[in-house]
């Protein structure tokens, strides 16, 4: 079927030949041939009568026949209308006579007819059955409304039969359809070219009897419905062919989500309703009102068709997620709820949306296996492709024992990543999990050496170059993917090269982590010299005692030192200092770093006094051990296996203050305000904190520039005059 615009005031339509019912349709008041007839298009049409909005003069051709509808006919007046002419009629009658031509059709002679318009048609005979010539009143007006189409071309797109409309102005515009059979896909053209693709999907619905009892009483339910039993909906996907930029980089294309603006519903034409937002745009026998600017919400029809929307559209999802062509885009077509408030089409679709999201096995796994939603994992992270150094047994095992909610996986349920998926509430998988489960008994019982070499190969080949993207959406820093010497898997920054050092030989009871014996051997073979030395790069060195500080003990001062290692790690750092290796600035960052008090108590280094076998300055111990746990231990220098003749206790004394050690008293001096509360916590005599102001008219809240002594509490006498 075509639609021509043509000879600067006219419009063509050319289609079917008229039978005795279409003339008794165009020239009856609500007698339509559409009422009944299941093979036409929806259940009314838009109306012939329209076109006397537009036009006073409309000629039709039909056959090699012509008639017209003429406001300018002078009618020949009929005498059993009551008198014998117009004017006497209306004197009787006290009003205007209007005959009402536009259901008055006129014979017409071909001689009649304009010489342009029987021209046009004389050259389009072999082509055409059926025309209309229509005289339009404003042809500005028309020239607006085809623009407009060709805003919107693909209004015509549940039209069975149209598949090209032209328009003969002076820029000659043609629109047009293109069907192709694979995938149902129509092509909408613009003067030949491509404007817009659409996959369409028709469901032929099989009305239930219950709904079929209900539109017998329904009043808004026209009578082509109240005996039909099945029932036909479309969908259309937009859809766009992959493209390359001006800069040659690829533009993928695909399956496309409709914007909202976008988001209208179609009676077969595009109507106005546009607050019911779909991902595609959906045709049916909607029933709206005459200018299809609003849906009867009360219609049971229309009830029915929402509530199938929530369920086909999902029928359609599974048969494209299964297409290789379109595959995971499918999941772009997933609906959100409608959520609309008092709204039963709204009711209808979510009820429906709500128990297909729960019960469709929609979603496919890489194993091309259809799941629900509670039976899949979305993997961020990939590892569950990684089966050569991850047992996807384990992975499995670990995200159940590790789920929140009940949750009942597939045996294989991974996929990979898709927000549409997220958003209706599919697990995911993420990194933050992934390095949690590196650590965990249940991936390490299956995670050899042997496994680690190809965990770390992978995520060489995926970090080592730099300026080359990848899929991981981590710094490798934050991953645990080096084997230690206990089989357990470490981050960068935690584990060092195996090397002889003081105290620690790297073996299984060390205190210091090392790359597993197995994996550093293969690290030193030839082939694997661009691995070790991507992890030389990222900060895996070799274990020297130096190192060790720098990496470990400083950055961890306050936490570092236990009752097992107190000792060797003093030894260790004493060593250091005495060869040089460290100085003051070093020694100066572990003042948060505890020793050994004479009772065994790790504290701080900063709030250690020397006891009285380090010689200080100022011997306090013999006065205050049974008051105070901060004298530092002599076991430093007497533990036998650190015994060194004749060492020097003055060096050691030394190492210590540099460390924060004191060895004599000194001024306290707080810089912020204390309460009075808070000073006598730190020694200050309650006589001294006045409460008032000396001329007691004020309360004192608070102390500031408060200085005292360290021990000043044990004094005898508290009073500095």
């Amino acid at each position: 079927m075509t639609y021509k615009r043509c000879i600067r005031q006219h419009v063509f339509y050319l289609g079917k030949s008229f039978d005795e019912k279409d003339l008794q349709g165009l020239c009856g008041v609500n007698n339509g041939t559409k009422k009944k007839d299941l093979d036409k298009t929806g259940y009314k049409g838009i109306g012939f009568k329209a076109v006397f909005g537009k036009s006073d003069y409309v000629i039709i051709y039909s056959n090699g026949e012509y008639f017209r509808f003429d406001s300018s006919y002078q009618i020949k007046w009929n005498k059993q209308w009551g008198t014998n002419d117009q004017q006497a009629w209306e004197k009787d009658n006290d009003r205007q006579f209007i005959y009402p031509w536009q259901i008055n059709p006129i014979w017409t002679n071909d001689n009649e007819i304009p010489n342009r318009i029987r021209n046009f048609l004389n050259s389009k005979k072999k082509q055409i059955h059926v025309a209309y010539a229509i005289l339009l009143n404003n042809v500005g007006e028309i020239h607006l409304a085809i623009d407009q189409l060709k805003q919107q071309p693909y209004m015509f797109l549940f039209l069975r039969n149209i598949s090209r409309i032209t328009f003969l102005t002076q820029l000659n515009d043609t629109i047009s359809i293109a069907r192709h059979f694979s995938h149902g896909l129509k092509q909408v053209y613009i003067n030949k070219k491509i404007d817009s693709q659409w996959i369409i999907k028709r469901f032929e619905l099989d009305v239930p009897k219950s709904i079929r009892d209900k539109l017998v009483g329904d009043s808004k339910a026209p009578e082509k419905l109240r005996s039909i039993e099945k029932a036909e909906m479309f969908f259309a996907a937009k859809y766009k062919d992959s493209t390359t930029d001006e800069n040659e980089e690829m533009i993928s294309g695909g399956i496309e989500k409709l914007r909202d603006q976008d988001s209208i519903l179609f009676s077969y034409l595009p109507t106005k309703i546009s607050e019911y937002k779909f991902p595609v745009l959906i045709n049916a026998n909607f029933l709206t009102n005459v200018n299809r600017e609003q849906i009867h919400t009360d219609s049971v029809w229309n009830q029915w068709l929402f509530n199938k929307i929530g369920s086909e559209i999902f029928q359609w999802i599974i048969e494209l997620v299964k297409d290789k062509k379109f595959r995971s885009q499918a999941y772009r077509l997933i609906p959100s709820k409608l959520t609309l408030i008092n709204n039963i089409l709204s009711r209808q679709f979510d009820d429906s949306f709500a128990v297909t999201i729960k019960n469709c096995s929609f979603i496919l796994n890489r194993k091309n296996q259809l799941l629900r939603v509670s039976e899949a994992v979305m993997d961020s992270t990939s590892m569950s492709k990684q089966s050569s150094f991850v047992d996807i047994n384990s992975m499995r095992e670990y995200i159940h024992n590790n789920n929140r909610y009940y949750s009942q996986y597939a045996d294989y349920p991974f996929i990979d990543y898709d927000q549409n998926l997220l958003r209706v509430g599919v697990r995911q998988f993420t990194w933050d999990e992934c390095i949690v489960m590196f650590k965990s008994d249940i991936f390490l019982r299956t995670h050899s050496p042997d496994k680690n070499k190809l965990m770390i190969e992978y995520f060489y080949s995926n970090f080592s170059k730099i300026g080359t993207a990848n899929d991981i959406n981590i710094n490798i820093e934050q991953i645990p993917f080096l084997m230690d010497q206990n089989n357990h898997l470490q981050l960068i920054k935690d584990i060092y090269f195996p090397a002889e050092t003081i105290g620690d030989s790297g073996t299984s009871d060390s205190d210091n982590l090392f790359i597993n014996k197995i994996i550093f051997d293969w690290l030193n073979e030839k082939t694997q010299k661009s691995i070790k030395q991507w992890l030389q790069t990222l900060g895996v060195i070799q274990r020297t005692d130096l190192t060790f500080l720098n990496k470990t003990v400083i950055p961890n001062a306050s936490t570092y030192i236990t009752s097992e290692n107190a000792l060797k790690t003093i030894k260790m750092l004493f060593m250091l200092f005495q060869k040089h290796d460290i100085e003051k600035k070093e020694l100066n960052q572990l003042k948060k770093l505890k020793l050994l008090t004479k009772r065994g108590t790790l504290i701080a280094a900063e709030q250690c006094f020397f006891c009285d076998q380090y010689k200080p300055r100022l011997p306090l111990e013999e006065y205050l051990k049974a008051k105070e746990d901060k004298f530092l231990s002599f076991d430093y220098i007497t533990s036998d296996i650190f015994k060194k003749e004749n060492e020097d206790l003055t060096e050691w004394r030394r190492f210590f203050i540099m460390m924060g050690v004191q060895e004599e008293l000194h001024p306290i001096v707080f810089n912020r305000k204390l309460t009075s509360y808070e000073a006598v916590g730190y020694g200050f005599c309650d006589e001294y904190l006045v409460t008032t102001s000396p001329d007691g008219k004020h309360i004192v809240d608070a102390f500031s520039g408060l200085i005292t002594i360290t021990f000043m509490q044990y004094t005898q006498s508290k009073n500095i005059d």
